[in-house]
């Protein structure tokens, strides 16, 4: 793996956002020396311990805009991703547990995670896959309603947070049964009653939270738990993306993408 495709990953827009950023527009308040410390290069084999992520503060260094050969914004990534570096607990011999109890079909390879694979890389072949996700309720292949909300977000399906899909798998069936199973929620409804915010202590990664008291559908998540981000293994393919029978469908990213400031503000609108 070259240090260059190791060391970022897309900025991108999802396909909702009224907003787009211009390409290789610059942030004139970045320092030189900010950009010159966010290019360096960090050891595969560094880890830094989970309590690390209490220590982030709000002298973050910003994110200076790039644009690659191909014409797509990147980022340059930064040395505090390395709190997301944890070794995975699950074993190979784990795999069959897995399968049977969430329902995970044979023809989904799986395996664990390579000594230098992180699950930010531009090249990782799969995606990364946390237990508490398939115990909150996500199932794979994903569902039509999942599929879309990575793609309105543009966002890898590791990036939202475990009581963000805890949340929106509460509203969809909440949604269902209000309706007595004649609806479905969408995705432009869901957003009018929240909207994606960045974890401060878990950067690049999202909850929902709701734009107002009287919107805030589901009233209790569970508290942290740190033992679950040592939980995880790759998915591998494209298998679990999309289930038997859709023949159409978008793809969905499996690089971390960064949601603009601005992004997702406004209600979306439900005409």
């Amino acid at each position: 793996m070259s240090s260059a495709s190791s060391n970022q990953s897309f900025v991108r827009d999802g396909v909702g956002y009224n907003e787009v950023h211009p390409l290789g527009r610059k942030d004139p308040n970045i320092a030189s020396e900010e950009s010159s410390s966010a290019t360096s290069s960090f050891s595969s084999s560094d880890r830094i311990e989970s309590n690390l992520s209490d220590d982030l503060g709000e002298n973050e260094p910003q994110i200076q805009s790039v644009i690659d050969s191909d014409g797509m914004r990147k980022f340059i990534m930064l040395s505090l991703w390395t709190v997301n570096d944890f070794t995975s607990s699950i074993k190979e011999s784990h795999f069959k547990t897995l399968r049977n109890k969430y329902q995970l079909p044979v023809n989904m390879p799986l395996h664990l995670p390579y000594k230098s694979e992180r699950c930010y890389y531009d090249d990782v072949k799969g995606v990364r896959i946390y237990e508490q996700m398939l115990k909150a309720g996500l199932r794979f292949p994903l569902s039509r309603l999942h599929r879309q909300l990575l793609q309105y977000l543009g966002l890898s399906v590791n990036q939202v947070s475990l009581n963000a899909w805890r949340v929106f798998l509460s509203v969809e069936v909440l949604y269902g049964v209000m309706s007595k199973g004649k609806r479905r929620l969408t995705v432009e409804e869901f957003f009018h009653c929240y909207r994606p915010v960045e974890i401060t202590k878990s950067k690049r990664m999202y909850s929902f939270v709701a734009r107002s008291p009287l919107l805030r559908l589901v009233s209790d998540t569970p508290d942290s738990n740190r033992d679950w981000k040592s939980r995880y293994f790759f998915m591998d393919g494209s298998e679990w993306m999309c289930r038997p029978g859709e023949t159409e469908f978008l793809l969905v990213d499996t690089t971390w993408g960064v949601l603009p400031p601005s992004g997702m503000h406004p209600f979306p609108s439900l005409i």
